[in-house]
């Protein structure tokens, strides 16, 4: 042990000069932009990440490096093109619906 110590440096008995195990080692840093992410993101927006299987973060920066801005006014041409201005959820606050908390704060 003590010769460990000696030789490798410190209390650690890692080897400096060891080679990393081949399932350790990532193979890119960042998952590239999809060939089909331009045309999945215009038909199904922020949608497209669950058939890509992938989180909000790479979103974002797939959609800066798909065009941006240009990306974005192409899906918001394409909604207009099907008619919808945009696509609005409906939330439900402890089984209120939208239209029912609406129509309380209106009286």
């Amino acid at each position: 042990m003590a010769e460990q110590r000696k030789k490798y440096g410190g209390a650690g008995h890692r080897n400096p000069n060891r080679k990393a195990y081949d399932g350790h080692v990532r193979p890119e840093r960042n998952r590239p932009l999809p060939p089909d992410f331009r045309d999945l993101y215009i038909r199904h927006g922020w949608n497209a990440q669950y058939f890509l299987a992938t989180n909000w973060r790479v979103m974002v920066r797939w959609i800066e490096e798909a065009g941006g801005d240009e990306l974005r006014a192409a899906r918001k041409e394409w909604l207009a093109s099907k008619g919808a201005a945009r696509i609005v959820n409906t939330r439900h606050v402890k089984g209120w619906t939208a239209e029912k908390l609406e129509a309380l704060h209106r009286r």
